[in-house]
């Protein structure tokens, strides 16, 4: 009997505690955000815009609903050329005919076929042959270094945990000069993949001389460029991509310089690693308010925006999406990748993109030591700083797990949305 009792206790025990744990997962102030992958209702427009940056192979299946259903979700969808087949881009602009979809390239750097894993794996089969035919015929297009040798990606954040297991594979890929005959091979190359099948182009590595000498493995290069002979070709390889595939089609390019926008050398920039340096701590405010700063100028160009974001939680999704809805406007697109960049990449989607949050009324502003914005139908509150916060509000606003409340806490570097 008393070994029963004891029994009894120890259930009871148990069961105190997962109502204690239950209730503080439902508790607003805990700061508890949906974190599991979802299907669209449907692809109509959404108050927050969305981006694609798609490196998987789902939508080869023509047949995988599921695939089909989560990429139309999206309003901007950038698509390599495993993706680049008739019948996978019409389907999808069946299901979303709002749908803008640009095709992946590089600006700035081909696949090296010496490689054993691009060839294994077909990476990039257009690249191939072009790196084959360039080698071949016009190695000047390359960036060499003195010794006529190809020059490698050496990034410069070789500390993070996804680095150190990247680095061995850097020379998959090698640089090409922009003031060499590659700036006119590639706008024509960019013309050639988008033909009639896209709405525009992505140009990844496009880089400024400072991300290029903080990337690249050497300095010395056998046809040395100065920082503005490199940055003018940029603009003017970039210019030429613009006018060969029409000014009805989208450009955006890969970080590099805002006034690369408002020169009309393209309408629009990709920021990638937004708010997350590494995998798994996202950046210090005065990091956090360079990036805003940044995002801002791209946008007060009149250009496209989107915000490319590689962490791997919920709290870390939250933080950067409630970091761009402060500075977001009608051409602004959020991105999330849960795993990290060049990860498989699956495809996913999240229920707070479908999140009614209306229009934004204001600017953000600092209020209680956080970064607010209001929206027609809630408010955003973004906490970049290293302590919590406890904020009180006049009214209670809806939390996205349905609870009502007039006060949260806010968790150092976390971010909320609050509906009305």
């Amino acid at each position: 009997m008393k070994k029963l009792k004891i029994i009894l206790i120890i259930i009871a025990l148990i069961l105190l505690i997962s109502v204690i744990d239950s209730s503080e997962e439902k508790n607003p102030r805990n700061q508890q955000y949906p974190d599991t992958s979802t299907i669209p209702s449907s692809p109509k427009p959404y108050d927050i815009k969305t981006c694609l940056y798609y490196y998987g192979d789902e939508l080869t299946d023509l047949n995988n609903g599921k695939a089909y259903k989560m990429a139309s979700g999206y309003d901007l969808l950038i698509l390599t050329e495993t993706d680049s087949k008739p019948e996978i881009i019409n389907k999808l602009r069946k299901i979303n005919p709002n749908a803008k979809i640009i095709v992946y390239t590089n600006a700035t750097q081909l696949v090296n076929t010496h490689n054993k894993i691009i060839k294994e794996n077909n990476i990039y089969p257009s690249m191939q042959k072009i790196f084959e035919m360039a080698e071949k015929e016009n190695k000047n297009w390359f960036l060499l270094d003195k010794q006529n040798n190809f020059t490698y990606a050496a990034h410069p954040y070789l500390e993070s945990e996804y680095y150190k297991e990247f680095i061995p594979y850097l020379d998959m890929w090698v640089f090409m000069d922009p003031s060499s005959g590659w700036a006119n091979y590639y706008a024509n190359y960019s013309k050639n993949m988008i033909g009639n099948l896209y709405d525009g182009i992505y140009s990844d590595v496009a880089v400024n001389y400072e991300e290029l000498t903080e990337t690249i493995n050497t300095k010395e290069w056998k046809h040395q460029l100065s920082e503005n002979e490199w940055d003018n070709a940029m603009v003017k390889m970039l210019s030429n991509v613009n006018n060969a595939i029409g000014k009805d089609k989208l450009t955006i390019h890969n970080n590099g310089y805002n006034y690369w926008i408002s020169s009309n050398a393209y309408d629009g920039r990709l920021l990638e690693w937004w708010m997350q340096l590494d995998m798994k701590e996202p950046v210090d405010e005065n990091l956090w308010k360079l990036y805003m700063d940044s995002a801002e100028e791209t946008i007060n160009s009149k250009g496209i925006l989107c915000a490319a974001h590689y962490g791997t939680t919920a709290e870390h999704r939250m933080f950067g999406l409630t970091s761009f809805l402060l500075i977001a406007n009608d051409e602004s697109y959020y991105f999330f990748d849960e795993g990290g960049v060049d990860a498989e990449s699956k495809l996913a989607w999240y229920s707070e993109y479908e999140a009614k949050i209306g229009t934004p009324l204001n600017n953000y502003y600092k209020k209680d030591n956080t970064y607010q914005r209001d929206f027609s139908k809630g408010k955003i509150l973004v906490n970049p700083g290293e302590e919590n916060i406890d904020i009180k509000f006049d009214k209670g606003y809806k939390t996205l797990a349905g609870e009502i409340t007039n006060e949260i806490t806010l968790k150092s570097k976390t971010g909320i949305m609050l509906l009305k």
